[in-house]
């Protein structure tokens, strides 16, 4: 159960589709054999990979859609970078940890104390970032209008 697809997008014509679809030979050929195949305990590990592989068979048929799966979305900032991408993770691990033990001081003072660090590190880089910025427009105003006018 691990590797898991995601859910498709059903409509309303979705259910007739994949009926349809698994009335198709290949279905059926699997379906058969998934049917015919006798699963014991030690090897009903390996019945669910092939009902999956049926029902993903199906849905392609059927020109059934996938829903995409849900990334987390990363801060689009143009100053955020890898490191404080890892901070951010390391903050992020040790608020769970936090919500799990709420009241435990060693946890909450890491958490805080890490709290502290990324929002630092974050503020520094914002700065840097703007300060190269202002930097580059104030070469860029009397050697090359044009590229000035074009930076942000």
């Amino acid at each position: 159960m691990n590797a898991f697809p995601g859910g498709y997008k059903w409509t309303k014509s979705s259910t007739s589709q994949f009926q349809d679809a698994l009335c198709h030979p290949v279905c059926k050929s699997l379906l058969n054999n998934f049917m015919n195949h006798e699963y014991d305990n030690e090897d009903s590990e390996r019945a669910v990979p092939d009902f999956l592989n049926i029902i993903n068979v199906a849905a392609t048929k059927a020109n059934i859609f996938r829903h995409k799966s849900s990334k987390k979305r990363k801060p689009n900032c143009k100053w955020f970078d890898s490191d404080l991408g890892v901070k951010r993770k390391i903050l992020v691990s040790k608020g769970e940890l936090l919500s799990k033990f709420p009241y435990d001081p060693i946890v909450r003072g890491s958490y805080y104390k890490c709290y502290r660090e990324y929002n630092k590190l974050r503020k520094y880089k914002m700065r840097t970032f703007k300060q190269s910025i202002l930097n580059s427009l104030d070469n860029l105003r009397d050697s090359d209008p044009k590229q000035y006018w074009e930076t942000y």
